[in-house]
């Protein structure tokens, strides 16, 4: 509240003048304490909006007023006020119309244009192999092998291959140096220690064939670009990034990818078809083309040119010839003397055969042989083929036989009466085999007999075997073999489920009493009789 009072003596009551007004020019005379007055009001009455700070000061009756924080959006004019892109520093994504993007750099093959703030990046230099990169590529790639020639014109892009049989002499150096001063344009020539081949020109030696060439990296650091604006502060004044041709953008919270797509250079196929239209075919040489799987056959093809050739590492057997005919001189033997047909050749088959009588004497073919299954029609009546007396026998009984000679047996140590075998004895004991002498075994098994289950009797059989093994089902009582001195077996007697007796027939116990057979279930007694 503003309060104006009268001061001096007044006439006493409340005045109203309801017509009497003061403008501001009508005030001349302020005094200076009434400034404090007008600045305490002023700053009362001013109110700081949205991105303005107020600040007053009291003691120097002074009223400051300032922006602050993010301004609203909109366009603002300031008559005289300027900023230049190294005074704004600190761009944030919610700047209207503007990309947080401090540089945008070109990479390797990438070029950037920018226009009123609109960068446009595109594709720059090649990708991929050109037409005469490929070229020079097959050239590099083709190295001339045994017998084989390769001419390059990089002008028209032909690669001419040949044999180098079209050359009268192939002449080895162990060096360059060696070679003659002046050579022969119809000759190869080859430096055998480097294991290159070459050609006189008519000036000079040329290698054959490629040298070795190699692409080096090719890089780029940031320090080799150096044509940037200075006056660019951190940042550029992007609006937005354009994918030109062959360019893909993706946008990741300020982050700008900018990738290669799209093929570029030449493909697969096109650079079969231009290796294909490269080759032209030389002397000797036939080139075929499958466009269907990609593949170029080199063959060579024709009669070469006469004359003795050499190439190294290159051999044939007589396998590989298979067109000789008789009319080529010196290569098939002369057949001279009797005893044998008319020779003929047909099919690469030289036939000699024999005819009438041969003569007397005795032959001998190197490397020809027989075995007796190949002689099928001997008989008697070859002499020296049999000895003079033929064994012959009857009978059942006597020594058995034995080679003494080659041509002659005898009696072996072996004798048989019949129906038993005696080994150092013509008078075999009862029993299919009598040995009269120590007997020596490396190993030796009984054979076992399995009765299985008793029954209520059993009868011992130890023809059959010496070793029996039986388990008991009841009482049972055991019928004893006849043995004769010196036999001897073994019983192996399980008490099954326990609580049976067992007797045995015609036997001598040793206590003038059987042993007491096992009552518990399942339990072995081993009883052996002699």
């Amino acid at each position: 509240v503003y309060t104006i009072s009268v001061t001096g003596l007044q006439p006493s009551g409340n005045y109203a003048n309801a017509i009497h007004s003061h403008v501001v020019n009508d005030i001349t005379n302020f005094a200076s304490g009434v400034s404090g007055v007008v600045d305490n009001f002023l700053n009362t009455l001013l109110v700081a909006g949205t991105g303005i700070i107020l600040t007053f000061d009291d003691n120097t009756d002074s009223l400051t007023v300032s922006v602050t924080g993010l301004q609203p959006s909109g366009n603002y004019s300031v008559v005289g006020h300027n900023h230049n892109t190294s005074n704004i520093t600190d761009f944030n994504s919610s700047v209207s119309g503007l990309l947080p993007i401090k540089n945008i750099i070109a990479g390797s093959g990438i070029g950037i244009v920018s226009s009123s703030g609109n960068f446009t990046v595109s594709v720059t230099g090649s990708f991929g192999l050109t037409g005469e990169e490929v070229d020079d590529k097959v050239n590099s790639l083709l190295v001339a092998g045994t017998g084989i020639f390769l001419n390059y014109n990089d002008n028209n892009n032909i690669l001419t291959i040949s044999t180098s049989g079209g050359y009268e002499e192939i002449l080895e150096y162990n060096l360059p140096l060696n070679f003659p001063a002046s050579g022969d344009i119809n000759s190869l020539y080859i430096a055998t220690d480097l294991s290159r081949l070459y050609q006189w020109t008519g000036n000079e030696y040329v290698e054959l064939g490629p040298a070795q060439s190699y692409l080096q990296n090719h890089t780029h650091v940031s320090s080799d670009i150096n044509d940037f604006n200075s006056a660019v502060s951190g940042l550029l004044p992007v609006k937005n990034i354009i994918s030109g041709n062959g360019i893909d953008i993706i946008n990741n919270s300020g982050n700008y990818t900018v990738s290669v797509t799209g093929s570029f250079g030449l493909t697969s196929e096109e650079v079969d078809d231009r290796v294909n239209s490269l080759l032209v075919p030389g002397t000797y040489i036939n080139l075929n083309y499958n466009d269907n799987s990609n593949s170029l056959t080199v063959s060579v093809t024709g009669l070469q040119p006469s004359g003795n050739y050499s190439v190294v590492g290159h051999t044939h057997v007589s396998s590989n010839i298979t067109d000789f005919n008789p009319s080529v001189s010196g290569l098939l033997p002369s057949v001279s003397g009797s005893g044998y047909a008319s020779t003929s050749f047909s099919n690469n088959v030289y036939t000699i055969s024999v005819t009438g009588l041969q003569p007397s004497g005795n032959y001998s073919v190197v490397g020809h042989t027989h075995n007796t299954s190949d002689i099928t029609d001997f008989n008697s009546s070859v002499s020296g083929l049999f000895p003079a007396n033929i064994v012959t026998g009857v009978g059942t009984s006597g020594y058995l036989t034995k080679w003494i000679g080659s041509n002659f047996i005898s009696s072996g140590l072996i004798y048989d009466n019949g129906i038993n075998i005696g080994i150092g004895t013509t008078s075999p004991l009862s029993g299919l085999l009598d040995v009269a002498g120590n007997l020596t075994f490396n190993t030796f098994t009984e054979k076992v007999i399995t009765n299985t289950n008793s029954g209520s009797g059993v009868s011992l059989n130890i023809n059959s075997g010496t070793v029996h093994r039986i388990t008991l089902t009841n009482n049972c009582i055991f019928t004893m073999p006849t043995v004769v001195a010196g036999k001897s077996f073994t019983i192996f007697l399980n008490s099954g489920s326990g609580n049976y007796t067992a007797s045995f027939s015609g036997v001598l116990w040793s206590d003038s009493a059987p042993p007491t057979i096992t009552t518990t279930a399942n339990k072995v007694d081993i009883l052996s009789f002699i």
